[in-house]
């Protein structure tokens, strides 16, 4: 978390020292971007919506406006052993531009598990690449699947553990 809140810190002020008395909103900004969300800059021309886009490009070391965040990297993971790292920006697949992280995930679906993909990654204004395995998510505990019985509002409904595996199969992300 320490690494997110410092990336966090370090774009925001970088940006701030072009786009002055709008930390509100550059904060928001960084939430829905560390959210894999998506933004929409709405306001009257000449307010700076560009400049404010190029800036956080700028910020990511990026010449325009593109990619997806990386925004966690779980220990022992595909990601952490390709060597990716909280605060990277991956620019392309297999040499295939991606712009978000919707992107990212056909891609990667594309190519199925078991294969070896290239990212193109940008980290500190610097772009490099990195081999990713792709494996399935880890079944860590059983499922233990049940279905509510009894005069109940859930009656019915069906529950099961939460692993990796299960939040995979329900594009779950705990948000």
């Amino acid at each position: 978390m320490n690494e997110i809140q410092n990336f966090s810190r370090q774009l925001l002020d970088n940006v701030e020292q072009v786009i002055i008395g709008k930390r509100d909103i550059l904060e928001l900004l960084m939430v829905s971007i560390l959210c894999e969300g998506h933004v929409l800059l709405e306001d009257v021309p000449g307010t700076g919506k560009t400049m404010l886009a190029q800036s956080i490009a700028e910020g990511l070391g990026l010449s325009r406006p593109s990619g997806a965040l990386v925004t966690e990297v779980g220990p022992d993971s595909p990601g952490a052993r390709a060597g990716l790292q909280t605060g990277d920006l991956v620019t392309s697949i297999d040499g295939v531009e991606v712009t978000d992280p919707t992107g990212i995930n056909y891609r990667l679906a594309t190519k199925g598990i078991g294969a070896t993909v290239s990212l193109g990654v940008v980290r500190d204004a610097k772009e490099y690449t990195a081999s990713l395995a792709l494996e399935a998510a880890p079944e860590t505990i059983p499922r233990d699947e049940v279905e509510i019985a009894g005069f109940s509002p859930f009656t019915g409904a069906r529950v099961l553990n939460l692993s990796p595996a299960v939040a995979e199969e329900l594009s779950y992300r705990g948000r």
